[in-house]
């Protein structure tokens, strides 16, 4: 299937390019934006499946948590990208972790965290914000409230996830495609991956290398406000201090109402 898809978007970028150069330049900026929906569905496709095992994967710990937490956690976290996995009971409370490496955690009070007290409140699924775990590691934290069966809620399960890592293994077959390549923020634009791994963490709307680009600027808080979109901004081309013209094309990935954005970028 995923060859079939591959050479789908190879065809169309033959045939855009192709189709442009005989036309001229003119052309060609009509067909990257073409080429750049396709690779930017692709990318999409490709994240949101990720997110669905995640879901899946928490659904299904959520109902074979009991009787054995170790368990459960274990085979949760050998199925997912995941940095580690524990049940927190329903005072916010972790009573079960994976790995054991980081066992001493048993124990400790996560209610505060911002994720696990909506959750605690809501008793519904929850996917936070880049926050720093007690494990030591920037991450965000997915959880699905778990129930007895007589539905008394009982706590919850869950992942923490490194953006970067989820991210690169979900966008490693679609960058440099066509000359494409992406990063991706939160709604606060804090960078949460970007091919120039010194970026990642930096905050694009307020950090001194970014801040005095106005292009850059105008575009980062049009994304942050609008789900899905196309603009330009001037930036340094990647792997070298040459400014260069980029186009970018933008869409949302997430689960349980968080919302990332997923941009596409190609130099003009």
């Amino acid at each position: 299937m995923k060859k079939s898809v591959y050479a789908a978007v190879a065809g169309l970028f033959i045939m855009c390019f192709s189709r442009a150069e005989s036309a001229g330049t003119g052309a060609i900026a009509v067909a990257r934006p073409a080429a750049g929906a396709v690779v930017l569905k692709k990318a999409k496709a490709d994240a949101m499946a990720v997110f669905a095992r995640i879901d899946s994967g928490l659904a299904k710990a959520a109902r074979e948590v009991f009787p054995d937490a170790a368990k459960t956690l274990a085979e949760l976290c050998s199925s997912l990208p995941a940095a580690g996995c524990s049940f927190v009971d329903d005072k916010g409370k972790i009573t079960g972790i994976f790995p054991e490496e980081y066992k001493n955690l048993v124990g400790s009070d996560v209610s505060k965290q911002d994720h696990m007290a909506k959750l605690l409140k809501t008793h519904k699924p929850v996917m936070g914000g880049v926050f720093t775990s007690l494990q030591g590691f920037a991450a965000v934290g997915i959880y699905q409230p778990v129930f007895s069966k007589t539905k008394k809620f009982s706590g919850a399960v869950g992942v923490l996830v490194k953006p970067e890592v989820l991210l690169s293994g979900v966008l490693s077959s679609s960058e440099g495609k066509g000359g494409f390549n992406f990063w991706v923020m939160d709604k606060t634009g804090r960078l949460l991956y970007d091919p120039d791994k010194t970026q990642i963490g930096r905050v694009l709307s307020t950090d001194e290398i970014y801040i005095r680009y106005e292009k850059l600027q105008a575009l980062v808080k049009k994304i942050a406000v609008s789900g899905k979109g196309e603009g330009e901004y001037e930036y340094y081309k990647f792997g070298s201090r040459d400014m260069v013209a980029k186009q970018a094309r933008w869409d949302t990935i997430g689960l349980y109402g968080a919302q990332w954005r997923l941009v596409a970028i190609i130099p003009k």
